[in-house]
């Protein structure tokens, strides 16, 4: 009879050591994917799990933003989950958001308070993220709410760097409008002339190319802009930069 008091009792604790360790994950599956009513089901039946994490540390916050869940989102900022929660790669849900390119979910994120300049363990803040994928539109949001338009990566990559990189001129202008500093420079050496320099918009690498203060100044493996432009087989740069001075017969 004791026996069977002592197998019963460790039973039990194994099912509630189950169901402790098995609601945190049922609602980070559920904010993952989505499903509203079972994220409401399970806060409903434990209100402290908002705040449960993987073992990458990221929240249901998180995997809502990430997927641009808004009704999953909505309903756990409003149950206390922190915006500004940190995964252990030091990301916060709006550095998915925005990476990712997930417009509705950056506005929810802004407009309930998340911090726009936390920088992550790779030096991304959420600007840097939209601009590497490309997302201007994010871009510009969050830059109109206070984002640093000068912040820059370790590596010395700025937004306007990014966009130059990725020919969108559009944007980059609109950096420069909003102060982006021009005279920049990577640690390998890369500047605004030498990405310029081989751009399709002829107008717009010719605006870098003009601001260049050397035009035969070589990169990190001695490279001049000349060679980018040739390379690239883009005439009227290559024209440019010579009419600017640049060494024909730079090796």
């Amino acid at each position: 009879m004791r026996f069977r008091i002592v197998c019963l009792l460790s039973l039990f604790f194994v099912f509630v050591q189950f169901g402790i360790q098995a609601a945190p994950n049922e609602l980070l599956t559920a904010a993952e994917k989505g499903d509203i009513e079972a994220v409401r089901q399970l806060l409903q039946q434990d209100s402290s799990l908002v705040a449960a994490a993987d073992s990458q540390g990221y929240t249901p916050l998180h995997k809502a933003a990430y997927n641009n869940w808004l009704e999953v989102a909505e309903y756990l900022l409003a149950h206390g989950a922190d915006i500004n929660a940190l995964s252990r790669s030091g990301s916060a849900p709006l550095h998915g958001a925005a990476s990712y390119g997930h417009l509705p979910m950056v506005r929810l994120l802004l407009e309930k308070g998340a911090r726009l300049d936390i920088a992550n363990g790779s030096g991304f803040t959420p600007l840097l993220g939209a601009c590497a994928s490309g997302r201007s539109d994010i871009a510009q949001l969050l830059i109109e709410k206070g984002a640093n338009v000068n912040s820059a990566m370790p590596d010395g990559r700025t937004p306007l760097l990014l966009a130059v990189w990725n020919n969108d001129t559009a944007h980059a202008r609109f950096l420069l409008d909003r102060g982006a500093k021009a005279d920049i420079r990577t640690n390998t050496g890369v500047s605004l002339p030498y990405v310029a320099a081989t751009t399709r918009d002829r107008a717009f690498g010719r605006m870098f190319i003009d601001r260049a203060t050397d035009v035969n100044e070589r990169d990190s493996i001695g490279l001049t802009m000349l060679h980018y432009a040739a390379a690239r087989g883009f005439s009227e740069q290559v024209q440019r930069l010579l009419d600017r001075g640049a060494d024909l017969n730079a090796r």
